[in-house]
């Protein structure tokens, strides 16, 4: 009788491992890239003179809820929309996130923007801030970047949407 139960379980367990493998269900959503980011990183793509990009917001190690925590995992997508253009990225990494990474957006981000940041971002190489004005954790601390980068200056040479290109 314990002989016919085990068989049992297991006939079980093996039709139930067989159906979740044969069912016909997406277990994982593809991620698809948006007709507004693309016709924005187009425009970038077409700026042969930019060489480096930043990507805003920027991932930091910020817990404050300040508006711009970001994780460093979230700034993974800059590495999918880089397949559209040709452009290297200050905060573009792959799997492994060196503590550089964080503690250059932490510094970044405090204050941002103020003269002395965005002439960094230039000695860097930067020839566009990228604004992605709904990854803010506050879209109000996007707005108030935009704005302020504005108030510095800094050319808008795109904005379309939520996406805002600032030319240094």
């Amino acid at each position: 009788k314990n002989e016919k139960l085990k068989h049992t379980i297991v006939l079980g367990g093996l039709l139930m491992v067989m159906i979740a493998e044969y069912r016909n269900v997406d277990w994982v959503k593809p991620f698809e890239i948006s007709a507004e980011i693309k016709q924005f990183y187009s425009w970038l793509n077409q700026q042969a003179e930019v060489k480096v990009i930043v990507e805003l917001p920027i991932a930091n190690d910020l817990t404050n809820s300040s508006g711009w925590e970001r994780s460093s995992y979230d700034d993974g997508q800059y590495l999918l929309y880089a397949t559209l253009h040709n452009k290297a990225l200050v905060n573009g990494h792959h799997s492994f996130i060196p503590g550089e990474v964080l503690r250059l957006g932490t510094r970044l981000t405090a204050n941002f923007p103020t003269r002395e940041k965005v002439d960094e971002l230039r000695q860097m190489g930067v020839g566009v801030i990228t604004v992605h004005e709904e990854e803010f954790a506050d879209r109000r601390v996007g707005e108030k970047v935009i704005n302020e980068l504005r108030e510095l200056g800094i050319e808008e040479a795109y904005n379309q949407g939520g996406l805002h290109g600032f030319r240094l």
